[in-house]
């Protein structure tokens, strides 16, 4: 890594840090170029705060800190929270696929948000539960991407169990970012007739159970034009 590259890096985390401080902020990401002006600003907030507020919180305090003027253009607010008016917007499963070459295996999946298609890959070892594994791996890294890198998912539990005559595809994830502690969730889909697809779903399960605990922190939100999770 350049030492300018380095620089500009820094200048990003430290702005990424001062908006935590802003009202209903959950997380954020912001992308400079190499002479550490703002490109994109990645917010991730709760319901509540008008959206004309939340930007002009931003601009106030990249004009007062770092000195730079930031068009509402290059704000992307994704929202947050435990309503039915989020269901409609949330990530959702658009496609997997099985890539095997020799004694490696790969999944590759692409989940939806709007007209918006992020992707996710997991690789490794053939063997009786990879698939599974790397199904759940791959969904994690593609909400991941989603999200703009200002959660960190990881997967540490897939099982198969039975729920009386029907199988369940149970997943544990732990997710965190920005004032968000890691914490565990379980995520469960029962298995229709793809156990993989179950799997990606029952990811997105645990970070649906994340996304409404991650609402009821941030009680000074946002509310209008957003992404909504």
């Amino acid at each position: 890594m350049s030492q300018q590259s380095s620089w500009s890096d820094q200048t990003a985390r430290a702005m990424e840090s001062a908006l935590l401080g802003l009202p209903g902020v959950l997380s954020s990401h912001v992308e400079v170029d190499a002479g550490g002006r703002v490109q994109e600003i990645h917010l991730l907030a709760g319901p509540g705060r008008a959206e004309h507020q939340l930007f002009r919180d931003v601009q106030s305090l990249m004009a007062i800190s770092f000195g730079q003027d930031v068009e509402t253009g290059a704000i992307h607010l994704t929202r947050v929270g435990a309503g039915d008016e989020y269901g409609e917007s949330r990530l959702r499963l658009l496609r997997h696929r099985l890539e095997t070459e020799g004694t490696q295996i790969g999944v590759v999946v692409e989940l939806g948000n709007g007209e918006r298609i992020f992707r996710g890959e997991a690789r490794g070892t053939r063997g009786p539960t990879s698939v599974l594994r790397m199904a759940a791996a791959a969904t994690a890294r593609a909400v991941v991407a989603a999200l703009y890198r200002m959660v960190e998912v990881e997967v540490f539990s897939v099982q198969r169990v039975r729920l009386g005559h029907r199988a369940v595809a149970l997943v544990g994830i732990t997710a965190g970012g920005g004032i968000l502690p890691v914490q565990e969730y379980v995520g469960a889909v029962l298995i229709k007739l793809d156990e993989t697809e179950a799997t990606c779903r029952a990811v997105l399960d645990g970070v649906n159970r994340f996304f409404a605990l991650a609402g009821q922190l941030a009680p000074e939100g946002i509310s209008g034009r957003t992404t909504n999770v």
